[in-house]
């Protein structure tokens, strides 16, 4: 199926700053790529920033349909097969994450908006903990506080392993089935048995191909 012109300009925009970074894009780089002439693009999207705007709009939809299973019961099998598609997710929107400084800096809203979805994000790993301890799959905190602590962990492992696949493999594509062993790995330590034999139940087939 065809793009529509809107459409198609965010396409080429979202490949030119995932592949360049976004303050290396001008509009006339947009254009081109497009095929379009410059006054034609700027009918559609006055200025770059109208550009970011749209994907990071996009992107919170697309977000939207994957976390709709949030209001479930946080269960192992629910929380890893979210986890795949949010990682495909910031993958796909990755210029948003390696240049993220310099997006919420001129940018005020996404960056605001970001600080929401991050404590959206630990706070929702924090209950599922929290469910987890009052199933007995997961072992009650020795220290008070220290559970958040470990969601704050997850969501830093997540948010940022675009980045640190860039430093350590010197790649921008994060493989889904090793961040989502690494941030397991986080948690399992704080497992009960019985919680540990139902999360490997979860994992056999990631396990299994290592």
């Amino acid at each position: 199926m065809s793009r529509n012109t809107k459409d198609n300009i965010l396409y080429n925009a979202l490949e030119l700053f995932n592949t360049r970074g976004e303050s290396e894009v001008t509009l006339r780089d947009i254009a081109s790529a497009c095929e379009m002439s410059l006054g034609n693009l700027a009918y559609h999207y006055k200025n770059k920033s109208y550009i970011i705007s749209a994907l990071f709009r996009n992107m919170l939809e697309e977000r939207k349909q994957i976390l709709r299973k949030v209001k479930e019961l946080p269960r192992f099998q629910t929380l890893n097969d979210q986890l795949e598609p949010l990682i495909d997710l910031n993958y796909k929107y990755r210029f948003f994450y390696l240049d993220s400084t310099n997006i919420e800096r001129n940018h005020p809203t996404i960056g605001r908006l970001q600080s929401r979805y991050a404590k959206f994000l630990i706070h929702y790993v924090h209950s599922a903990m929290e469910y987890t301890v009052a199933t007995e799959n997961m072992k009650p905190e020795k220290i008070k506080g220290h559970y958040i602590k470990v969601a704050e962990i997850c969501w830093t492992l997540f948010n940022f392993s675009i980045e640190r696949t860039r430093i350590l493999e010197e790649s921008n594509h994060v493989n889904a089935k090793e961040l989502r062993l690494m941030l397991w790995n986080v948690i399992y330590p704080l497992l009960t048995e019985k919680g540990f034999k139902i999360l490997r139940k979860v994992l056999v087939q990631d396990l299994e191909s290592l």
